[in-house]
């Protein structure tokens, strides 16, 4: 799997990681790669991609990394090099966790909120302004009667490096 962790740095808000993903789900597709969306259940949305597992994790995090810094250069919001990470109101296409030994919270996953809120699917359709990670959270995900991810790893895309 591909993987980007889409972070926004404050004053930026879920609401502009939102417009980034958007941003990228564009991109991603009009490469030919089927993008599937969640909720950090935190402050940022992670955006995965199935792939066939034909490349090194070096090759892996190359390819997230040039997205990255395309997008970069298409928004004055996104920054994807790790040293703007802390830059106020910027959004971080954050490429690094596509290395060994990284991790991930998996869809589904209760966090150590307040809310208690979840790392939850989305459909596309959900991501737009006014995204609010305390909607998804241990008493409303199990309400929910779609599964976004239905069938993810049939979707498979080959990347072209």
């Amino acid at each position: 799997m591909l993987f980007f962790d889409v972070d926004p740095e404050p004053p930026a808000t879920l609401s502009n990681a939102a417009e980034v993903a958007l941003l990228l789900k564009d991109k991603l597709r009009d490469l030919g790669l089927t993008p599937f969306v969640k909720t950090s259940g935190k402050k940022g949305l992670h955006i995965i991609i199935p792939i066939e597992p034909e490349h090194s994790f070096e090759k892996a995090r190359a390819f997230v990394h040039e997205i990255g810094i395309e997008l970069a250069k298409e928004s004055d919001i996104v920054v994807s090099e790790f040293k703007d990470t802390k830059k106020p109101g910027k959004v971080f296409a954050d490429y690094l966790q596509n290395s060994p030994l990284r991790t991930m919270v998996i869809p589904y996953s209760l966090r150590p909120t307040p809310d208690a809120n979840v790392s939850a699917p989305l459909e596309w359709s959900e991501v737009k302004k006014g995204l609010n990670p305390s909607d998804y959270t241990i008493s409303s995900v199990v309400n929910r009667t779609s599964n976004p991810w239905k069938n993810i790893f049939e979707k498979r895309c080959k990347l072209e490096i």
